[in-house]
């Protein structure tokens, strides 16, 4: 279908995106498609170290733009020679939009039951699998909200899957801490890109034990919120995957994230939340995404070209055998 597409489309670039486990039949294909045109990779890598198995791939491109910073160390790391740029995701503020906390506060009422509406809201929103730790994340409010005496008066929205195969029976665990009065309520509807919002700013915060949010909670008037920083590091890994750093945290250093939340009034976390918007719409605002890409392919075709007028690509390598 590839092949067919380019010979008949003629499109000028290729461009695809995401983990690289996905895409080795592509980058078999490179002697063929290469000469043509030029292959554009939209990179995620989670951490580090350098992932060297990664090398064939990377070098199999013309241009890697890579959403984290961390996933742009790694490139530049493993594969140098490669060009590549630092493309971070970014927000669609017509669709995730602050409110008043008046206009916030009548959302609420219509997206969380009467029964809830007077409770610490924490919001999960992630793909239940190990690397998220949301095993860990449920445990551990059990055991939050039976130090603080909380029962009853704070709520774990989890936006997931509790039955996904690549993560753990959450309801299982609820059931077994005997959290069956909605101390945790599973969301497990798939809901479009404009109804999300809702859920978020139906929240007092919300929490990740892993992910790429640190750049976005960490600006010039940063932190928006409490980051926490790993206090251990394990090598995990697969077949695929020979090797990769899986972060943890511990326990007290949730507990104590969520007292500081807690403790702030709807007043301040408002403020907290807001500053982290225009932090969020200054640096990773559509607008900017949309003519960054623009600029980058026009600059990408400029250089390399493609079909007819296809430029600085060789597949021809030369070695010395001894």
């Amino acid at each position: 279908m590839i092949r067919s597409v380019i010979r008949n489309e003629k499109p000028d670039i290729l461009w695809f995106m995401t983990d690289p486990r996905f895409y080795g039949w592509l980058w078999e294909m490179e002697n063929e498609i290469r000469p043509l045109l030029p292959m554009v990779y939209y990179h995620v890598w989670d951490n580090k170290p350098l992932p060297m198995f990664n090398k064939k791939y990377y070098e199999s491109n013309d241009h890697i733009a890579s959403i984290s910073r961390v996933t742009h160390e790694c490139v530049r790391g493993v594969a140098p020679d490669v060009a590549a740029t630092y493309m971070p995701h970014a927000v669609d503020s017509s669709v995730f939009k602050a409110l008043s906390m008046e206009e916030r506060a009548e959302l609420r009422k219509k997206v969380l039951p009467e029964q809830d509406l007077d409770k610490f809201i924490v919001f999960w929103n992630n793909r239940n699998a190990r690397r998220k730790q949301s095993g860990s994340l449920l445990w551990w409010w059990n055991e939050w909200l039976t130090k603080r005496n909380l029962s009853g008066k704070a709520q774990l929205i989890m936006h997931t899957n509790p039955f996904d195969i690549h993560g753990q029976n959450l309801s299982q665990i609820a059931e077994e801490l005997g959290m069956t009065n909605r101390e945790v309520v599973f969301s497990t509807k798939k809901m479009s890109l404009k109804a999300l919002p809702a859920l978020y700013l139906s929240a007092d915060c919300t929490v990740n034990m892993t992910g790429g949010l640190q750049e976005q909670i960490m600006g010039e008037d940063g932190p928006f919120g409490f980051p926490i920083y790993p206090t251990s590091k394990a090598i995990i890994g697969s077949q695929d995957v020979p090797y990769i750093y899986e972060d943890r945290i511990s326990k007290e250093q949730l507990f104590s994230a969520l007292d500081k939340m807690y403790a702030l009034s709807p007043e301040e976390r408002y403020d907290l939340g807001m500053k982290g918007a225009k932090h969020v719409q200054k640096n990773y605002n559509f607008e900017q995404f949309g003519e960054k890409w623009v600029n980058l392919m026009l600059k990408i075709h400029e250089q390399h070209g493609s079909w007819e007028t296809r430029k600085g690509y060789d597949g021809i390598t030369f070695k010395e055998v001894a």
